[in-house]
């Protein structure tokens, strides 16, 4: 990518994931005016470190930051754990941080341990032991890192965390808000069931992983206010969630035959949500709609083609690892988070805004809810 193009709108904000929210407002609720390409942080850091600026930023309830960097990261190691990293989200925040240390002079070693808690838990021992000066939890419940997390806190190392809640030891949390995310697909869902008649929902999940708990409570919370009945609910094996989100798919539409009660399967994030639109296409079905969240690019495809998959909220999880590194940085030069919970804007996509094959839409930004 040319320099020039790099800059197109919502570029300069993901390469400055602090700048004021008052350049991104234009964005609107969907962020449709900021597009950026899928590559575009690694094509603009080919000259150098994503840049970060000197000024302040302004959060949602209007008080200021400073921008962060990452200079107190530099000869630092840092270890990020996750339980299914192959995950498209939770790989590209793998990248991401892989990137930021390489370009930034700091180590990232990173984890997977393919849905064993427990060895996650044992990694985080591993690494207080090792002298780590960081860890990051890709999207685990700190709640389940119990033993590793007391053992980064006794040796004051900053634990930090993407998508991965609130709980033990855990320093902060940087994530999208998802009550927002499943208010707008729920919204969504709704109007389009009511739109045909009535109808009810499937729903396939996991609801261990912090995100997709709260996605759901939302989604459930939509359709009960409106009298939208859950027809089914599964949870989803995980690693596996592929292959058994189709056959779920496939379960439901022999339970409920085309022109019947189910109108929508809403998956807990996008590979469910895709997994249940292609087993509809398999099946000759065109009465059943699917919707997720997390925005990869194999959803915007299927969204700006027709498929059955049809909306979703869009998770910049290159901007969210970004923060997330620079306010370890902060706290390792002795500073303070800016929050217990930091989020990061997450627009929803419909085929009213799908964003160009291989590129991405870009939110508002930063949102700071709370700050002691």
């Amino acid at each position: 990518m040319s320099k020039s193009s790099a800059r197109e709108p919502g570029a300069e904000r993901r390469a400055n994931p602090l700048l004021s929210r008052r350049t991104t407002l234009r964005a609107g609720l969907f962020g449709a005016a900021g597009i950026v390409g899928a590559g575009a942080l690694a094509a603009c850091s080919t000259n150098g470190p994503p840049a970060t600026v000197a000024s302040t930023a302004v959060a949602s309830g209007g008080s200021e930051f400073a921008a962060g960097n990452y200079d107190a990261l530099a000869g630092k190691k840092v270890g990020m754990v996750g339980i299914n990293l192959t995950s498209e989200a939770n790989n590209r925040a793998r990248v991401e941080a892989i990137r930021l240390g390489e370009e930034n002079g700091f180590e990232v070693n990173v984890v997977d341990t393919q849905g064993d808690y427990k060895k996650a838990s044992d990694t985080l021992k591993l690494w207080a032991d090792q002298g780590y000066d960081a860890a990051i939890s890709n999207v685990i419940d700190p709640n389940l890192l119990q033993e590793g997390g007391a053992a980064l806190a006794a040796k004051n190392i900053p634990f930090a965390g993407i998508f991965s809640g609130s709980g033990p030891n855990l320093t902060f949390d940087v994530t999208a808000n998802e009550w927002i995310s499943g208010c707008r697909i729920g919204t969504y869902i709704a109007q389009r069931i009511q739109s045909q008649g009535g109808g009810g929902i499937a729903i396939i999940n996991l609801r261990s992983l912090p995100p997709t708990l709260i996605r759901e409570k939302a989604v459930t919370a939509m359709m009960d206010y409106y009298n939208i009945p859950i027809l089914s609910r599964h949870e989803v094996k995980y690693p596996g969630q592929v292959p058994d989100a189709k056959q779920t798919t496939a379960d439901l539409l022999t339970k409920y035959p085309s022109g019947g009660e189910l109108k929508c399967i809403w998956g807990g994030w996008d590979e469910l949500g895709n997994a249940a639109s292609q087993q509809i296409v398999q099946l000759g079905r065109d009465d059943v709609f699917t919707c997720a969240i997390d925005g990869n690019l194999q959803t915007f495809d299927a969204i700006r083609e027709g498929e059955p998959m049809s909306a979703t909220c869009a998770n910049e999880m290159e901007l969210i690892t970004q923060v997330c590194l620079q306010q370890i940085s902060e706290v390792i030069g002795g500073g303070k988070a800016l929050a217990e919970s930091i989020y990061v804007d997450a627009p929803m996509v419909t085929k009213t805004n799908c964003p160009p094959p291989g590129q991405f839409p870009a939110g508002t930004g930063l949102n700071i809810y709370y700050q002691s």
